[in-house]
This record gives C-alpha cells, sequence and structure tokens, in this order.
C-alpha cells in the first residue's frame, strides 16, 4: 500500500469529487429503477455523509488513535447491506484503509452505487484499487465482516464456523422525548423517516418521559417531512393503517406513520414508530440498559436530534471497533 499521506490526499480528492459534483442524474436513476426503495433524495444524502468524513481533518483525526499495520495484508471478505445507499461503502473503507485486501460482496440492492463510489475512488487511487475485488461469492476470506437481519447472522455463522468474523445483526434506535428539554422535532424528524426508516440508526422508539403533551408530540411527530418521502413507503404506511383501524384502536395513524403505544422497546417495524411511557429517567434508563445488546444510538443521550444519520469514522457499528480488529488479522 501507498504511504498514509499519499492515501488521505487521494480519499479527500474523493470526498472533494462528491461534494461538488455529486452523484449524476443518471446513476440516481440507474440505482433507483435496480431498486425502487432507493430515492434521489436519499441518494444524496448518503453521499453528502460519507463525504463528511473524506477530509484531511478527519481522515488525519480518526488514524492518529491507531498504529500503522505492519504485517502482510490480509484477505477481508465483507457482505455488504443494502438497506439504504451505500450502506456497505463504510466496511470496504475500514477494510482497505486498515491496509488489506478486500474482496466484496454488494447487496443484489446497491450494486449501482457501490460500483459507481468504487469507479470514482479507483480512478483517483489506482494503487488502492489493486487491493480490492468485487465478488459474486467470497473466496476464503482470513476475515468475514457481513452485516444483515438476525436469520441471515445465524446462517452466515453456521456458513463459515471456521473463519474468523463479525456478523452484525438487527438492531434499533431510540430517542427520549424529555418535556423539560423539548427537542426539535423538526431534526427528529428526520431521524424517523430517512430511508424509509430502515437504517439501524433510524430511530423506532420513543421513550416519553412524564410532563408532556403526548397528543402534540405525537402530532408533531408526524407532521410531514420537508422532503419527498418515498411512494413506496407511503403506500406501506396506508396499507398498514387500514389494518390498524379495523385491529387496534390505540393506535395513531397519519397519512407518513403509524405511532403505537408499546411497553418495550422494539425492533423496527416499516412506518411504525413505537411510544413507550415511563413514569421517570430511572425507567427510561432501565429499558435502555435491558435492551443495549439491540440498541444502535439512542437520540438525547450520546446523539443529538438530527445527527443519527451522520455518524464520524469512529461511530462503529454496533460499538464494535472494525478498524482495530482488522489491523490485527
Amino acid at each position: 500500500m501507498q504511504n498514509r499521506r499519499e492515501f488521505i490526499e487521494k480519499l479527500s480528492a474523493l470526498g472533494d469529487l462528491l461534494r461538488t459534483a455529486g452523484v449524476p442524474d443518471e446513476i440516481k436513476s440507474a440505482a433507483v429503477n435496480a431498486n425502487p426503495w432507493f430515492t434521489p433524495y436519499f441518494i444524496d444524502r448518503a453521499v453528502a455523509a460519507i463525504s463528511t468524513w473524506l477530509t484531511p481533518t478527519q481522515l488525519d483525526r480518526f488514524l492518529d488513535h491507531y498504529p500503522p499495520r505492519t504485517a502482510s495484508p490480509a484477505d477481508i471478505g465483507i457482505i455488504c447491506p443494502g438497506n439504504f445507499p451505500l450502506a456497505g461503502w463504510y466496511d470496504v473503507l475500514m477494510g482497505l484503509m486498515s491496509g488489506n485486501r478486500v474482496q466484496a460482496r454488494y447487496s443484489h440492492q446497491d450494486q449501482v452505487l457501490m460500483r459507481w463510489m468504487m469507479e470514482n475512488w479507483f480512478r483517483i487511487d489506482t494503487k488502492t484499487a489493486k487491493f480490492f475485488r468485487e465478488v459474486t461469492a467470497l473466496d476464503h476470506p482470513d476475515f468475514l465482516l457481513a452485516t444483515g437481519s438476525n436469520n441471515t447472522a445465524r446462517y452466515l455463522h453456521a456458513r463459515y464456523p471456521d473463519t474468523p468474523r463479525l456478523i452484525r445483526h438487527n438492531r434499533f434506535s431510540a430517542a427520549i422525548l424529555d418535556p423539560g428539554q423539548p427537542p426539535d422535532i423538526t431534526r427528529l424528524q428526520d431521524d424517523i423517516f430517512l430511508y424509509n426508516g430502515l437504517g439501524c440508526r433510524n430511530v423506532s422508539n420513543i421513550i416519553l418521559l412524564p410532563g408532556g403533551d403526548k397528543e402534540f408530540f405525537m402530532k408533531k411527530l408526524t407532521e410531514i417531512p420537508p422532503y419527498p418521502l418515498n411512494p413506496l413507503y407511503l403506500e406501506r404506511v396506508l396499507i398498514e393503517s387500514v389494518k390498524s383501524t379495523m385491529i387496534r384502536e390505540d393506535e395513531y395513524c397519519t397519512d407518513v406513520l403509524i405511532i403505537t403505544p408499546s411497553d418495550t422497546l422494539r425492533y423496527a417495524s416499516m412506518g411504525y414508530l413505537y411510544l413507550i411511557e415511563v413514569q421517570d429517567k430511572a425507567e427510561a434508563d432501565f429499558l435502555l440498559a435491558s435492551c443495549q445488546d439491540h440498541l444502535q444510538c439512542v437520540v438525547g443521550r450520546e446523539i443529538q436530534p438530527g445527527q443519527t444519520q451522520y455518524p464520524s469514522l469512529g461511530d462503529f457499528p454496533d460499538n464494535q471497533d472494525i478498524f482495530q480488529i482488522m489491523l490485527h488479522i
């Protein structure tokens, strides 16, 4: 691999390209045609988030926490998710930045954007390109990194029993609404609606502390956000709302979201937001602690509203430092 300074300069050049030119309209159209759950707006948002990592300051700040790799490159096999645009690119970046070789199997839902991103990167950085392969099946990797559902995780553990691996499974995120410190609801909407609510960092649970106007919060949360929602998502909400009116009377149904009372935190279900009313902060703390192994992030604790989809380079999924792991494979 090239030296760190050269690597950072070329990654920063990719960041400049993303910030100035963005994704061409024909690429966005092709990506949406291949996966109708994507939208041009969602694609732009995902690329904007990635571009925040690709500056000399951010890359230096991240790499300063780690020693350089001294061993020969290992083969990292990555199974990329496709639940939102470029969901797998972070893992590919970690693999290559750690000085290893990467073989990546793209999700069929996100091949267009992943290929476009890698082509742009390797047009700038031909040295790193030699350490990367797109594959349809993994070829005996030294380490496996994958992200999927709980069922996918069980399958992969059984499929690769002798391969060192990190298999991520379903997680969800929550937000705490404290009437004493009311959040910016518009920004919190972004955490809920972006990417059809399908990301593990999307807020699917609201913990409401006492003292607030529940009806006011529900009305504000279900206002139409200031950007276009996916028509397929809206159709899904409409269908679920019709079902709800026939089955449950306690759900708050709107054209964009269904708020369901709950007594515990739950995995995300598209179009649903689970509302848990608690008696005090101690009960909120207990709920969060009891689901710690399933939580990705908590708005109102370690993260502010509107920031769930802008993780830093060091905000590792599942709080597992994959870069440190890759450095020592």
